[in-house]
């Protein structure tokens, strides 16, 4: 058993630059910056972000259209309308 509330995890320190051996500065995006030659460390893509940006593609709702069936706005068709009466009038005296 982990009880990491009794002995929390250090703060990470930071990398040593690969060009020229010197400490890193941690930006605030995750890079890291070398002061002395200007390498530049990118943190690692996060593989999960990109497969729900293709969900999130994939799931999105089309938008409702704004005209019926018959080409004319919803709220001036007057034969969806007639539909519309019948199909309630239908379901409330079947008792449904």
């Amino acid at each position: 058993m982990n009880d990491y509330w009794n002995d929390p995890p250090e703060e990470l320190e930071p990398p040593d630059c690969s060009a020229c051996g010197e400490i890193m500065n941690i930006q605030e995006d995750g890079s890291c910056i070398c002061v002395r030659c200007g390498f530049i460390l990118q943190p690692p893509e996060d593989p999960m972000l990109e497969e729900l940006k293709d969900m999130e593609e994939i799931y999105d709702a089309p938008p409702p259209p704004t005209q019926c069936p018959h080409g004319q706005p919803w709220a001036e068709c007057n034969d969806c309308m007639i539909a519309g009466d019948q199909a309630y009038d239908s379901k409330r005296e079947n008792g449904k």
